[in-house]
């Protein structure tokens, strides 16, 4: 349980005072220098954490693989040697996503960790929406 914690929190630079509380200290990650590169899969990163997970892991100087619905929306990305960009829809077939995690492994021979980070946000008025929409969300998450 502690060592997938400290997957998680340990690309948290952002909030050291979370990291410390959460991990004992014999779980704290080794320094950058002492270790090498972790590849991460970051899922919906075209906005909000996940840009700012893509920033935080290349800070520490591990690699990325950043993902979107669009990858245009990446272009500020596409300049870093240690990122690359895949397309990815998460509500697709599972066919799909197979192929998909395949390219994503041929991009750097391996992947650490999975950052699950997409997400849908879904506005309007519920009555006014059609029946199958407000599941949209449900679909992503799972």
């Amino acid at each position: 349980m502690w060592q997938a914690i400290a997957e998680i929190y340990y690309f948290i630079p952002l909030c050291p005072v979370l990291v410390k509380s959460f991990l004992p200290t014999t779980m704290m990650v080794e320094s950058k220098s002492q270790r090498s590169p972790r590849v991460c899969l970051i899922t919906g990163c075209s906005s909000g954490f996940g840009k700012i997970f893509v920033s935080a892991i290349l800070a520490w100087g591990d690699r990325v693989i950043a993902t979107a619905r669009d990858i245009s929306t990446l272009s500020n990305f596409a300049h870093c040697d240690d990122v690359e960009l895949l397309e990815l829809d998460i509500t697709d077939s599972q066919h799909v996503l197979n192929d998909k995690v395949s390219k994503a492994i041929a991009m750097f021979g391996q992947i650490d960790v999975l950052v699950n980070n997409a997400g849908y946000v879904l506005s309007g008025v519920l009555e006014e929406l059609r029946c199958e929409v407000p599941f949209i969300p449900f679909s992503v998450a799972l």
